[in-house]
Parts: C-alpha cells; sequence; structure tokens
C-alpha cells in the first residue's frame, strides 16, 4: 500500500471516528468550515429557501470553499481524487437525516457523507449506516455538536 493510500485510510478512519465520539475530535479546520457552512445555511433554516451548501474535506485535511449549486431541496458536490469527507446542509422542513441519495453518495464514494442541520449533525457512512453525530447548537458564529 502506498503511503498515499495508507493516510488515506487513516483519514478517512479519524473521520469515520468523529462521527461516532464527539464533535471536538473535528480538525480545527473542520470545525472552522462547519461554522461557516452553518452561517450560509442560517437562512434555510429559518425557512427563508430550500437551497443547500456544502463543503469537502482534502486528503491533507484542508477544506474546500463552502459552496452550492442553488438548486432547491438538492446540491450538486464536485469531489475531487483524494476527497476524505461531504459536508452539506439540509434546510428546515426537510428530514435532518441523511437521505437515501445521501447514503448512495457515501457507499458510491467510499467516504461519509455528513449533513448539517439547524439541530443535529449526522453521517451517512461508506457501509450504508446512518448515525447521529450529536445536537447542534450555535453560540456567537460557532456551532457546538453534543
Amino acid at each position: 500500500m502506498t503511503s498515499a493510500r495508507h493516510g488515506l485510510r487513516i483519514l478517512t478512519t479519524l473521520l469515520l471516528l468523529a462521527a461516532t465520539c464527539r464533535a471536538a475530535d473535528f480538525t480545527p479546520e473542520v470545525s472552522s468550515a462547519m461554522d461557516r457552512l452553518y452561517i450560509r445555511a442560517a437562512m434555510t433554516y429559518a425557512g427563508f429557501s430550500k437551497v443547500e451548501f456544502h463543503f469537502t474535506v482534502h486528503a491533507d485535511g484542508t477544506t474546500s470553499d463552502v459552496t452550492g449549486s442553488n438548486e432547491s431541496q438538492g446540491d450538486r458536490v464536485v469531489l475531487t481524487a483524494g476527497d476524505m469527507a461531504i459536508f452539506h446542509t439540509h434546510p428546515a422542513g426537510c428530514d435532518p437525516r441523511p437521505s437515501p441519495d445521501d447514503v448512495k453518495v457515501a457507499q458510491h464514494a467510499g467516504i461519509p457523507n455528513y449533513v448539517l442541520s439547524r439541530d443535529a449533525l449526522w453521517v451517512a457512512t461508506p457501509d450504508g449506516k446512518i448515525v447521529k453525530v450529536g445536537n447542534v447548537t450555535s453560540k456567537h458564529g460557532h456551532i457546538m455538536v453534543q
């Protein structure tokens, strides 16, 4: 196994462990991107829009920009080689848990697909499971997942 693939497996394992542990287990970069994602989606959490937003986590631990495809109740995420996880939002009025399509994406891509709603963080794992990471609260521009 090459060192890049080995590193990829280690990061995937760490991300999956974070999904089943505490939000504090996410890297500072991922936590900061989650804050930006939550702020970007604030209007959708209030019911003013049905647009979804997302970012991805790269193999080196950095994150992509928070963006969205401006599609109602949907989003198009472009994965690049080495992406290790997807984080996206579900607006108010939608099930906060990963959808069947979210599970399919996680399985097909072989990476966790996180869903950040107003009140919870969930993940669809590559093995097809749906796990609640924790409840979400926001204070002073930072989210807390407990």
